[in-house]
């Protein structure tokens, strides 16, 4: 694993981002017009991430304060859990769990904590990084009962939680924020400063080089390689020729998702009824009976492929037979032709 001398050193980069991107990519000439323009949507988002993410990985790699083991984009599951984390950065006192943002306008925090964004004079609010980086270190917090059988008192002071905003031409206000937050939030130009303040003012008892690289390769070895496919939701969008759709399958996909829709109107969730993906395999493959129709809503089911967490994958193939003991007949009636009245 090489020396721990005051030189950084990443241990692994994950390459999501990069897939992600290569598939977008790739989908976007087989979507129509409307899914192409949601799909380029999506393509500048990961391209600024993955931009913030190279800022953030520089700003580290030229750290020399203390020696740091570094993993970037990592992908856990755990008790039902799941995190897609940006770095861990391993030093001989704490590990930091950093939450990479590229934002291109202002930030600022009020008195309750919450993320504004700041565009002239239009005020608009965001999802918060902290709320998103607490679920992280929730995980975190598994993983470590996992590795020690134990959660101690100074979790908090071992595990710190930071968000790290990478574009260096946006100010962040936190003048209201409170304490707890202001120390969570910076820019990447401070992270350095922040990492040097943070490990002077730590009490914790420092690892030897062993200790250190103990502790880093076993989340190095506890990964997942498993990731959500986000490509999945585009699937709606497939122009005809690339589903191999004609008329006919064109009107009976209308048929299943009318269906949908009037049972929407009836209280029930679309994702409760069917899928669109799961609806793409029903017109592909008419199901003539229930165990056809399990069969299809199953395949329908791409994300299956992306989860190795058992308990997750028994949900799906409970609530599979949920909406084949609610909606099955009605469907095999629709995919039948059988006139059932929407």
């Amino acid at each position: 694993m090489g020396s721990t001398k005051n030189i950084p050193v990443l241990l692994y980069e994950g390459t999501s981002g990069q897939d992600e991107l290569r598939n977008y990519r790739e989908l976007k000439e087989k979507l129509n017009p409307v899914g192409q323009k949601e799909i380029e949507s999506a393509i500048k988002n990961v391209e600024h991430g993955l931009e913030g993410e190279n800022n953030v990985q520089m700003e580290l790699l030229y750290c020399y304060v203390t020696p740091m083991l570094i993993l970037h984009d990592v992908y856990y599951e755990v008790e039902g859990r799941t995190a897609q984390i940006d770095f861990l950065v391993f030093t001989k006192k704490f590990c930091i769990v950093i939450e990479s943002k590229y934002w291109s306008k202002n930030i600022e925090l009020n008195n309750n904590d919450e993320f504004v964004v700041v565009d002239g004079n239009k005020r608009s609010g965001m999802y918060s990084p902290i709320t998103q980086n607490k679920r992280h270190m929730e995980v975190i917090k598994q993983l470590e009962i996992e590795r020690t059988g134990e959660i101690t008192p100074s979790f908090k002071e071992i595990y710190k939680s930071l968000i790290v905003f990478s574009n260096d031409e946006i100010i962040i206000n936190k003048e209201a924020a409170t304490n707890e937050v202001k120390n969570q939030v910076i820019r990447r130009d401070q992270l350095v400063e922040y990492i040097e303040n943070e490990y002077k003012a730590s009490e914790n008892p420092e690892l030897s080089d062993v200790q250190l690289q103990e502790w880093a390769k076993w989340f190095l070895d506890r990964r997942n390689g498993e990731k959500k496919d986000y490509t999945l939701k585009y699937n709606k969008y497939r122009k005809d020729e690339e589903l191999g759709f004609n008329e006919q399958d064109r009107q009976l996909e209308k048929r299943l998702k009318d269906y949908r829709s009037k049972k929407k109107t009836e209280g029930v969730f679309a994702y409760e009824v069917f899928l669109d993906k799961q609806c793409e395999i029903f017109v592909k493959s008419r199901p003539k009976d229930t165990v056809e129709l399990l069969r299809a809503y199953a395949k329908g089911v791409g994300e299956i492929d992306f989860i190795s967490d058992e308990s997750k994958i028994r949900s799906w193939l409970k609530n599979i037979g949920e909406a084949v003991d609610k909606y099955g007949d009605e469907i095999l009636a629709i995919i039948g032709e059988e006139g059932y009245d929407i």
